[in-house]
């Protein structure tokens, strides 16, 4: 797990400017740092401060006076800790600078080994190079694991870039005229150049007005761009012509009859790929169903560390009674960890998590994951397993129970649709709103039956004028969408906190096996019976404790945050006020912040990153 930069410019660039900016992201890999730039036409390594001894001999990066590309690595050492795992790597003209993990490398390397390929080193690097060189971007659909990467090609004088298909790790990108930069973290780019420091009305607009972030290309900075999930993007150097790509597989075609033995061995398997590491791993653990699903699964077999967060003192938030009761019953197999951050420390934690985010985030909550992994580094732990992606999957949301209402409707069972339906909503209007909502696959239903006039006057006729000029977009509701809208903003969280105290983050649901078993089932065979989480259930029921098994609620990393907002709003209010973003709509704002402590929250941390972060509009 690593961190990777990257700039284009033909008018020349100052090597030390650029490891300025490349520093900033010391924190995702401090084991090792390595850099590729064009001597004239020919590829040339460098070094860093924080180089490994064996590549000392290279020159400093900085003493470069003039050159048209420079890739960047930073190295967090978890497979191969040798010098062979130092990038950026060559292999025939091709240069990689890799962020990630491939968990089925060694299965590829045989595969490339049949095919002719040698092999130098045991890193999964090494097999990622290769195999880009023997499939070209047919290699992505081979690759189990997370990833964002650069590679560039001396033989097409090409840039390519990649990112895996959930969006796991990061990867951002900007340009201007003929310059081009990348990196793992939007601070690098906003180092290279300053004009990138411009907000994106678009962008706060869906993140208050309906909490929404990361589900688009687009940042809260008007010319860096996210490359999105299951994507490549190509620059042709010679012209500063790009274009982008999906590669991700296609929906699968031939389902499967699922069953409790199917799903336990496609998830126990991608386990088993995740616990591959030569350094020490560990567990978060909610007190959920996901997470308890992968400590079951660890502790069968080998002892780790778990990590939490507990508020005994309050219940609303509180966990720790299925945490506890999920460590007891696999003692000692299962070493707890427990943190309990305060008001005053969440407090003291705003500034730092804005600088690991570059962007606002939507809950105090996250300084729960921010102290759960320093905790773990602090212990020797480097990986961590956490069970994001099990709710996407296997249709663990309350929204999945709306979804199942037009999956059964789809599917013409209106017997099963009614009882669905008498079950999802509590009210008659709860259910016209959210048929609206979705009209264009229903509409034709309740047009049929004369009703077109009262669904009408069930729309909601109150709007928040802020940004009113932007478009309005509904919040997603489809089975479809989580996976391009919530997941990525919880994993883009994961891997900034994790990666804020060099910790490695892995999600053993986001498996591409796993995800093509799901999507090839609807939502009403996912949820046989309304029943969510069905079948991850009934696989690991001999796993799960039975107190985390017949849990009814679901809470995920929750803080009591409105009690510190409340006790704090004065403040919070304050600093609004003085945000020169909002200037122009006091009364706008006035209104937002009134309507709940979460848009209040977000108005709150929008301003103060504004100011912190020195943005211009």
């Amino acid at each position: 797990m690593c961190g990777i930069t990257g700039l284009f410019d033909p008018n020349g660039i100052d090597g030390d400017t650029f490891y300025k900016a490349h520093r900033l992201i010391a924190h995702r890999g401090p084991d090792d740092e390595g850099f590729m730039a064009l001597n004239g036409t020919a590829p040339t390594l460098f070094r860093g401060e924080d180089t490994i001894s064996h590549f000392k001999s290279h020159p400093h990066v900085s003493t470069i006076k003039k050159t048209a590309l420079i890739l960047g690595h930073r190295r967090l050492s978890i497979i191969d800790l040798s010098e062979n795992g130092h990038q950026p790597i060559s292999y025939k003209g091709l240069w990689l600078t890799y962020n990630g993990e491939l968990y089925n490398y060694r299965e590829l390397r045989d595969e490339l080994i049949s095919c002719g390929y040698t092999f130098q080193t045991k890193s999964d690097s090494e097999v990622f190079l290769k195999a880009y060189h023997y499939w070209g971007v047919s290699a992505f659909e081979r690759f189990i694991g997370m990833w964002a990467a650069a590679i560039y090609d001396a033989s097409a004088n090409d840039i390519i870039l990649t990112r895996d298909m959930f969006g796991i790790k990061p990867l951002y990108y900007g340009g201007l005229d003929n310059r081009f930069c990348f990196a793992s973290e939007i601070k690098v780019l906003l180092s290279l150049d300053p004009t990138f420091k411009t907000v994106d009305k678009t962008s706060i607009y869906d993140f208050i007005r309906y909490d929404q972030k990361d589900h688009s290309e687009n940042t809260f900075f008007k010319d860096v761009k996210q490359l999105l999930p299951g994507h490549y993007l190509r620059l042709t150097l010679a012209t500063g012509k790009r274009f982008t790509q999906k590669w991700a597989p296609a929906r699968s075609r031939n389902a499967q009859k699922m069953t409790p033995l199917s799903v336990r061995k496609l998830i126990d398997d991608s386990i088993a790929l995740h616990l591959r590491s030569d350094v020490k791993l560990g567990i978060s653990l909610s007190g959920g169903i996901d997470s308890s699903v992968i400590a079951g699964s660890v502790a069968k077999n080998q002892s780790i560390e778990a990590f939490s967060a507990v508020f005994p003192e309050n219940s609303a938030v509180d966990e720790s009674q299925y945490i506890y009761a999920t460590v007891d019953h696999y003692s000692p197999q299962i070493n707890l960890n427990t943190v309990s951050p305060s008001f005053e420390d969440a407090f003291s934690l705003l500034d730092p998590i804005l600088f690991h985010m570059d962007e606002p985030f939507r809950t105090l909550a996250m300084v729960l994951p921010f102290r759960i992994y320093e905790d773990a580094r602090n212990k020797g732990v480097s990986v961590m397993l956490g069970g994001q992606g099990g709710d996407e999957l296997f249709a663990g949301y309350r929204g999945h129970e709306r979804d199942r209402c037009l999956s059964l409707l789809k599917e013409g069972r209106l017997i099963s649709w009614y009882h669905s339906v008498q079950q999802t909503f509590p009210t008659t209007k709860a259910f016209f709103r959210w048929a609206i909502a979705n009209h264009s696959r229903i509409y034709w239903l309740f047009w049929s039956l004369s009703l077109k006039k009262s669904l009408r006057q069930l729309l909601p006729k109150k709007k928040i004028s802020y940004f009113e000029s932007q478009k309005i977009r509904r919040p997603f509701s489809l089975r479809s969408q989580y996976f391009n809208y919530g997941l990525r903003d919880y994993l883009t969280n994961d891997d900034r906190m994790s990666m804020a105290s060099s910790v490695e983050a892995r999600v053993p649901f986001l498996n591409p096996l796993i995800y093509q078993e799901s999507i090839a089932h609807s939502t009403s065979t996912l949820m046989p019976g309304n029943v969510r989480k069905h079948w991850l259930k009934e696989a690991y029921r001999e796993v799960l404790i039975p107190e985390v098994l017949n849990r009814k609620d679901k809470m995920g990393y929750l803080y009591p945050e409105s009690d510190w907002i409340n006790t704090h709003r004065d403040q919070l209010i304050e600093s609004i006020d003085n945000c020169p973003l909002f200037k122009d709509c006091r009364k706008d704002i006035q209104a937002t912040v009134s309507i709940s402590e979460n848009k209040l929250w977000r108005v709150f941390i929008v301003s103060r990153w504004f100011i912190k972060m020195e943005i211009t509009l």
